[in-house]
Parts: structure tokens; sequence; C-alpha cells
């Protein structure tokens, strides 16, 4: 299976590598356990590699939706941000089937923090653990000089129920601080006061 060691990464953040997918049969190699999410992005898959009858997580990108240079970016990312206690880890096997680009990231058991929010939220004591871990993740991001830009319940994953550990993941729209990017409507009801100025369809830093 193809894979890219995380000694063999440069130890620039920011020099993203491209190296050659293996192609995979995903049905050949994997049992497919549980579709633990799923939406335009994608899917993640919790399944199990038949060969060594290891479980593991797949995040599978469709390939009409999704460049490879992206896919390469968001591989990259996760495996030199994962070091970090409140940043989910990314291990090193990426891949392709037919129909998507594939990584493998590690399992949040309890899934992401909005399953886990009721009509009454979690709690004063509970909201204060999940923003100092949040604040956590970001400041790590953020001396790396990068930037996450999605951030929302569904890309703040859960793993103890007293919610005492809790992992930022999904680094497909991470850019590098001072990147211009352009604006994206269907993320307003988490953007910032400042993106909200900018036209639709316009560009800001």
């Amino acid at each position: 299976m193809g894979s890219l060691l995380k000694q063999s990464l440069s130890r620039n953040i920011h020099r993203i590598r491209e190296f050659e997918l293996e192609k995979v049969n995903l049905v050949e190699e994997f049992d497919i356990l549980q579709i633990v999410g799923e939406g335009w992005f994608g899917k993640i898959l919790l399944v199990e590699h038949k060969a060594t009858d290891t479980e593991m997580v797949l995040k599978a990108l469709p390939k009409p939706y999704t460049a490879l240079k992206d896919f390469y970016r968001e591989f990259h990312y996760g495996l030199h941000l994962g070091v970090h206690k409140n940043i989910i880890t990314a291990y090193d096997v990426a891949f392709e089937t037919a129909g998507f680009y594939m990584f493998s990231q590690e399992y949040a058991p309890l899934g992401d923090l909005t399953s886990n929010v009721s009509e009454i939220g979690i709690g004063e004591l509970h909201t204060k653990r999940v923003a100092k871990q949040l604040a956590s993740a970001l400041d790590h991001i953020h001396s790396r000089e990068l930037v996450h830009r999605d951030i929302k319940l569904d890309n703040i994953l859960v793993f103890k129920s007293d919610f005492s550990r809790i992992k930022l993941c999904d680094f497909g729209e991470m850019r590098r601080a001072g990147s211009l990017v352009q604006r994206r409507n269907e993320w307003l009801p988490y953007a910032a006061p400042e993106v909200l100025q900018v036209p639709t369809d316009g560009d800001y830093v």
C-alpha cells in the first residue's frame, strides 16, 4: 500500500511534497465496518485492513471534486500537525481508488461535537474544557504560520464523554497565513465578521 513516512517529509511545513499514489481496490484490501461520516466533502470510513486485522479510519475525497494538489496539502498538514495532543493524528497511509483519494487518520469513538451537543448545550464546565483545548490547537497551528479557515462543531472530534479530550480535524481549507483566498458562501454561518464584508466570490487575505 502506498505510504509516505513522516521521517521523509521536509522539515519545512510549507513545502508540500507530492508523490505517486498507489492504486488500491478498496473492497479487496479492507472490510468496511461503518460509514462514520458523509457529506459533500466525501466520506469517513471505519475499516479493517484484511492483511493485518488493523482497524483504522479512512478519509475518502471524491476525485471529481478534489484537486490532487488539495489532497496532498490536507494529507501533508495532517502529518505535520498531528503531533499536538488536540489535533487529529494522520497516519502515513495514502492511496487512491477508482473514485477517491484516501488517507488514514485516528478514529474518534464519540463522533464530532455537533452530535454531542444537546438542545441545552454541553454546560459551562464542558464548554470551557473544549474552548481551552481548541485554543491550544489553534495556537499550535498559528505558530506554524497557518490558518485553519474552517472552525466549526463538525470539525471538532470528541474522544471522552466529559470533553476532557477533543481534537481539531479537517485541514482541507488550511492555508499559509497571508495567502489570498476566495470567500465561500457556504461557510458564512461560521465566518469571521470581516469576511462578511467581502463581496460574494471576492478575494481576501
